[in-house]
């Protein structure tokens, strides 16, 4: 979704009304895939500066009103700042840092002043304990596990000290979340005062597992797993997640790695439906070894930011299993490290190949000639991240590259990343079908041999709701635990819902209230299969 050009500034306007019943004393706008820096005016009032890059930025909206608001918002490209802070700007083989972007709507959250701000299901080996981040008053948070209206779990009660709830650890009574097997569920948050008043009410969809590591094989849930990754970077006007994902795993991929310079969340929900893996490049060596613009602190504290703004994002997403570092904590490469603290010691305690494990560079050289050199190089990749590269974009033998791929995990390779074929003739483009065609051959007969972790080839997927209605008015989807949705209908009079819930909901329209019964729809061979059909207001 690109809703804005790409020039060196972008103004957007636009107006909002705001109904009596709806709670905003904490009201936020969130934008993804803001590049770079942004300054929002609401109601004539403009608010501090922000700065966008690889993650989710969220700015308080503390002088909303009910009725009309308008809002400005001014996008302007980055100056002074190194492409270092991001791994390149958005969509970087062309822009180099010298356009303002907005990949994603900005949308806006409505909630009380007393509010949860955030949550999560941290995990161990054998048990969970949740988490809530709380702003205001709220004295208590009440956990429950919810699927399709259903509670099947209850968590228990948790107080709140210095704006964070303070549980013990639970064992936890459910399937969890495994690469080929993608439980997933919905853990609710009830805020309340000291006398059991509700305050706010907040759900995040989430799936619980564990990823350890030796020397020898990295774990899912305890279990020895085998990752067979390729690239998938957000390219603008580039092709989408859902059309390379079948092509992908046709080949025997069974995860991806994403590079930071915007993890879509998107992304990150259909790889948790799907049961692939998840291994994220918050900055990537290649595009970033330069030295141009921004002082050490400067680009220090905004490197630091990207980090913690990227672990809050990933916070209920399963599918992130590792980051990878690409060798830069080396001081051969470079004498600005390019990783902070924040994501080498993770929160999460997630694996970092490159601190917790070596990464390696799987290599395949292509000489003036056209010869090539099919080796893993270094020699001695066990215990080991591949990482993919070329000296040339030509991949002319791909049956050789894999055979070399192949090998590199016969010595005991932890997982890699196995080189994408291009698109032909350039990112916006579609591929080359005899290219594809020897891409996918080559790397099925890799995947017989290294058999990575099996994907189910059909699972649930989130349900693509369309409502027809009067143009330009206000739709609400109400979904038993889970967060009511709003939407706004287009000049056609069009509203769309993406949901993961199966069963009973309420849909609000302008001529009254009517209740839906929505299927699950499915992803079968990893194509996202409908089950509903469009619903029109009655």
């Amino acid at each position: 979704m690109d809703p804005a050009p790409s020039l060196p500034t972008i103004q957007m306007q636009a107006t909002l009304t705001i109904e009596e019943d709806w709670p905003l004393e904490g009201a936020a706008m969130v934008m993804s895939g803001l590049w770079w820096q942004g300054q929002l005016t609401l109601n004539g009032t403009p608010l501090p500066m922000f700065y966008g890059g690889n993650h989710t930025v969220e700015i308080p909206l503390t002088d909303l009103q009910q009725g009309k608001n308008t809002l400005s918002l001014q996008i302007q490209a980055p100056q002074d700042v190194s492409r270092r802070v991001t791994g390149g700007t958005l969509s970087s083989l062309d822009r180099k840092g010298s356009t303002a972007m907005l990949s994603a709507a900005p949308t806006i959250v409505l909630r009380p002043q007393n509010h949860i701000s955030g949550l999560m299901l941290q995990s161990t080996d054998n048990q969970i304990q949740p988490v809530a981040w709380v702003q205001g008053d709220g004295q208590q948070v009440h956990f429950t596990v919810i699927k399709d209206g259903q509670t099947l779990a209850d968590l228990g009660t948790c107080t709140v000290a210095n704006g964070q709830t303070q549980c013990p650890k639970l064992d936890w009574p459910l399937e969890r979340w495994s690469i080929g097997q993608p439980n997933l569920y919905f853990l609710q948050a009830t805020l309340q005062s000291a006398n059991g008043e509700t305050l706010d009410v907040h759900s995040a969809k989430t799936g619980v597992r564990t990823v350890s590591w030796d020397q020898n094989s990295l774990r899912v849930n305890q279990a020895a797993t085998t990752l067979m990754s390729t690239r998938m970077v957000y390219r603008h006007q580039g092709q989408s997640f859902q059309e390379r994902i079948p092509k992908y795993t046709e080949a025997g991929v069974n995860s991806v790695e994403t590079h930071g310079e915007w993890i879509r969340q998107d992304w990150l929900d259909f790889a948790d439906e799907m049961g692939l893996g998840t291994v994220i490049v918050p900055r990537c060596v290649g595009r970033t070894n330069d030295r141009q613009g921004g002082s050490e602190q400067h680009l220090a504290e905004h490197m630091t930011l990207q980090d913690q703004r990227l672990m809050w994002d990933i916070k209920n997403h399963p599918t992130v299993l590792a980051f990878a570092l690409e060798g830069d904590t080396s001081n051969h490469w470079s004498n600005r490290s390019l990783w902070t603290d924040t994501l080498v010691n993770n929160p999460q305690n997630l694996p970092v190949f490159g601190k917790d494990l070596p990464v390696r560079l799987f290599q395949v050289e292509y000489k003036p000639d056209n010869s090539y050199t099919g080796n893993c190089r270094p020699n001695g990749c066990a215990s080991s991240w591949l990482v993919e590269t070329v000296t040339q974009p030509k991949f002319v033998d791909w049956p050789s590259i894999a055979t070399a791929y192949a090998e590199a995990h016969r010595t005991g390779a932890l997982g890699g990343v196995i080189p994408s074929p291009r698109q032909s003739g350039g990112k916006n483009r579609p591929d080359n079908p005899q290219e594809l065609s020897d891409w996918t051959n080559a790397w099925q007969q890799t995947a017989n041999s290294i058999q990575p972790t099996p994907l189910s080839p059909t699972n649930r997927a989130s349900s693509d709701i369309q409502v027809q209605s009067t143009p330009n008015t206000w739709i609400e989807l109400q979904i038993p635990g889970q967060a009511t949705q709003r939407k706004r209908t287009d000049s056609q009079g069009v509203a769309q819902f993406w949901v993961y819930h199966q069963g009973k909901a309420t849909l609000t329209c302008p001529t009254g209230t009517q209740t839906l019964d929505i299927k699950a729809d499915q992803w079968v061979n990893f194509t996202h299969q409908p089950q509903n059909d469009p619903i029109v207001c009655r």
